[in-house]
């Protein structure tokens, strides 16, 4: 076994050939987070999603990255979980069948979170909306490049066939949208929000037993009488399911009276560029109790990126055992919350 000390040089190394193969990656981040990131050793979440875009590729992620195929891949994992209707699929948005252009529809692509078009809750002609869509898909044999310029280096998304398709609407009252944060097996935080990514949206923020969490307090905050959506649980035991052997994942569903949907599940949430609160460090510890289950932890590598793994898993050998079982942190953390 290689000393603490050979192991210091192993990550300096790494961290100093990382910087000067990914500059944008690095100046990106710290533009973002007014810190140089320690991509060799990450001491928070942030540096941990970094760590994951360069380090973790997992041959899964692409169909996580993917909204068609994570379809059926969590059906396969999760038979009761309802599954918004797919009724179409094409290249082109000219060859959408005017019939499903409607209120009871949305239209999307299969690998971008932000390009959704709800007819209900926009007004736009069919022209319109041709070259809006096909705005969304130019480049497509460019958007790996395009990628790699704007320095997120979110790789997953890289090899997804871009496609457009047609859902069915998930309809229904109360529509809630819930984010369980999971790690192999454990749903550990929950978020529920109404009219999500609205004007008028509201987010309400739950521990693993439906209990509110005092957090995110103000003007966007869910109701105090809002009622925990009656799927949550289910939910939470779901996020557990298609968490299994994956160290972390963030799965947004969809719950209405009637059931609960798949939405998608998140690799890079808010790419890694998000605050540094005590949700962060929560997520932090549960994944870093979980790192053993990643992509280069769990499969041999080759030389000598196999080097840096060895010493990587004795430092997270000794940084999970530093910060302690993170169930331990998340009763101190309640208990503190709670004035107790």
């Amino acid at each position: 076994m290689l000393s603490f000390t050979t192991d210091a040089a192993i990550f300096a190394a790494t961290n100093c050939l990382l910087y000067l193969r990914h500059p944008r990656f690095v100046l990106r981040y710290f533009g973002k987070q007014r810190q140089w990131p320690n991509l060799a050793c990450p001491s928070s979440m942030a540096e941990l999603i970094q760590w994951r875009k360069l380090f973790d590729l997992n041959p899964v992620f692409p169909i996580f990255a993917d909204k068609l195929r994570s379809k059926d891949w969590a059906k396969q994992r999760c038979p009761e979980l309802g599954i918004p209707e797919t009724l179409w699929v094409g290249d082109r948005p000219e060859d959408i069948p005017n019939d499903l252009v409607g209120p009871d529809v949305v239209i999307k692509t299969n690998n971008a979170s932000s390009q959704n078009f709800f007819p209900e809750r926009e007004r736009m002609s069919r022209l319109g909306l041709n070259k809006t869509v096909r705005r969304w898909l130019a480049g497509r044999l460019r958007s790996s490049w395009r990628e790699f310029r704007k320095g997120t280096r979110e790789w997953a998304f890289w090899p997804v066939e871009r496609k457009l398709f047609v859902e069915r609407l998930v309809r229904g009252k109360p529509l809630v949208d819930i984010s369980v944060r999971a790690s192999d097996g454990v749903g550990f935080l929950v978020t529920c929000a109404t009219d999500f990514k609205t004007e008028a949206s509201r987010v309400g923020f739950f521990w693993p037993d439906g209990t509110r969490i005092n957090y995110g307090a103000g003007p966007s905050g869910l109701d105090s009488t809002s009622v925990v959506p009656s799927h949550m649980r289910r939910a939470i035991a779901c996020a557990a399911n298609l968490s299994l052997g994956f160290d972390y994942l963030r799965i947004d569903f969809l719950a209405v009276d009637e059931g609960l949907y798949l939405s998608e599940i998140t690799l890079y949430p808010a790419s890694g560029y998000g605050h540094d609160d005590w949700w962060s460090v929560t997520i932090y510890r549960f994944w870093m109790a979980a790192i053993d289950k990643s992509w280069p932890l769990s499969t041999p590598q080759p030389w000598p990126r196999s080097i840096y793994v060895a010493a990587f898993r004795r430092w997270a050998t000794a940084r999970a055992a530093e910060l302690g079982p993170p169930q331990d942190f998340l009763v101190a953390e309640r208990a503190r919350q709670e004035g107790r």
